[in-house]
């Protein structure tokens, strides 16, 4: 039965979200051209630099595309619960979120959905059929493909990214502190669209385990594509201390207030 009450909750913010996404549709129409137009010069950046060579590394110029469809993608899929993440944070500052937390929804699934931005998945749609029909992208029938592996990949990344955006949130209000945690995560992840072996060795290792998303997009098309650069046991290593770290910086963090508000 609870279960169900909060399934319904859960539903309940979802449909208000889109209501506030609608009300303000100008500025949704703009943000979604703006997006498109970002991604776009991005795209004809990425596909200009491949063409010199006509490779990077052991990526041909298809898969490098391919790991850059990746990145967009996954980037706008994680920016409908990011966002989220965020207001929680700010309403929690200003003590204005108390009268949410009444209801019968754990705190994870709040902040996650409290705020979310649902209709974002309109421009993943968009992105998808836009990348289908005008990307070029590798012939993946020719090639052996470790679907299970890249699910279980993706599955951890976006873990990882929401663990990291959760934990730098929840410092950043316990600190008191104003810190650009949008400017940091994006700069993070911007690295994730360059094929991972170009970094050294050393570098990845260190990386897996402390900036995991770093290799948000390279690592699961490097494990797509049979690529076997690294073993995806240190990706799940990496995922377990994400979550790790997030439950035990909340329980340690939160037992110096009161109440969420401060």
């Amino acid at each position: 039965m609870e279960r169900v009450v909060e399934v319904k909750i859960i539903i309940h913010f979802i449909g208000m979200n889109i209501h506030r996404q609608i009300v303000y549709g100008k500025n949704l129409i703009g943000e979604f051209l703006l997006s498109l137009c970002y991604y776009f010069i991005q795209f004809i950046f990425i596909d200009k630099i491949s063409s010199f060579s006509g490779r990077i590394g052991s990526y041909s110029r298809d898969e490098i595309h391919l790991i850059f469809v990746l990145f967009v993608l996954l980037r706008v899929f994680l920016s409908i619960f990011t966002n989220s993440i965020r207001i929680f944070f700010e309403k929690v500052a200003s003590g204005t979120v108390e009268s949410y937390l009444i209801k019968p929804v754990s705190i994870w699934v709040f902040m996650l959905v409290g705020w979310c931005n649902p209709l974002r998945l309109i421009n993943l749609c968009v992105l998808c059929v836009s990348a289908y029909f005008f990307v070029s992208l590798p012939d993946l029938s020719s090639i052996t493909i470790g679907w299970c592996s890249f699910i279980v990949a993706m599955v951890c990344v976006f873990i990882v990214n929401i663990c990291f955006c959760m934990m730098f949130n929840f410092i950043t209000f316990v600190t008191n502190r104003k810190m650009p945690v949008e400017y940091f995560y994006a700069m993070v992840y911007e690295l994730s669209f360059i094929p991972i072996a170009i970094y050294p060795s050393s570098i990845v290792k260190w990386f897996l385990f402390l900036l995991s998303m770093a290799f948000s997009a390279s690592l699961p098309v490097s494990l797509l594509l049979g690529k076997n650069e690294w073993d995806i046991g240190y990706l799940l290593l990496s995922t377990f201390l994400s979550i790790a770290m997030t439950f035990m910086g909340y329980k340690k963090t939160s037992r110096k207030f009161n109440g969420l508000g401060g």
